[in-house]
């Protein structure tokens, strides 16, 4: 089952040579939404979480999955679709996040200002994804 929802987050996306650049701001005010979806995902409740803003990235959805084929160093594979960016995580990258935004949650101050991560393509033939997400106080 995918999740669907709307937040009022900040979706970028700029085209390099070779790859792809994802920026994404998490703000406070979707903070217990996105938590809760992402704590979904983790418990594996749901398949993914599709979110969408509407000033974002011309339409172009993003979505999180758990990807229990990645392992060890393997944290993340992207996916490039027309309309949307799958973007595959590792069962220990999708921890790492649930913890960091759950304690930007309880805390209301980040303990770091945003993560990145280097997702090569599902499609061979695809653009390697970098990702930035900033949180945003």
């Amino acid at each position: 089952m995918k999740r669907f929802v709307r937040l009022p987050m900040v979706l970028e996306m700029k085209d390099f040579p070779g790859h792809r650049w994802v920026g994404i701001d998490v703000r406070k005010t979707p903070l217990p939404d996105w938590c809760l979806n992402l704590c979904l995902l983790h418990q594996n409740l749901v398949d993914a979480v599709v979110v969408s803003d509407p000033q974002g990235i011309g339409g172009v959805k993003l979505e999180f999955r758990k990807d229990h084929g990645l392992t060890g160093a393997q944290r993340a594979r992207v996916r490039w679709d027309p309309t949307t960016v799958s973007l595959h995580l590792s069962p220990a990258e999708i921890e790492t996040w649930v913890k960091l935004f759950l304690e930007y949650y309880r805390d209301g101050i980040a303990a770091q200002e945003q993560l990145e991560l280097q997702a090569p393509p599902v499609d061979a033939a695809a653009k390697v994804a970098f990702v930035t997400v900033r949180l945003a106080d």
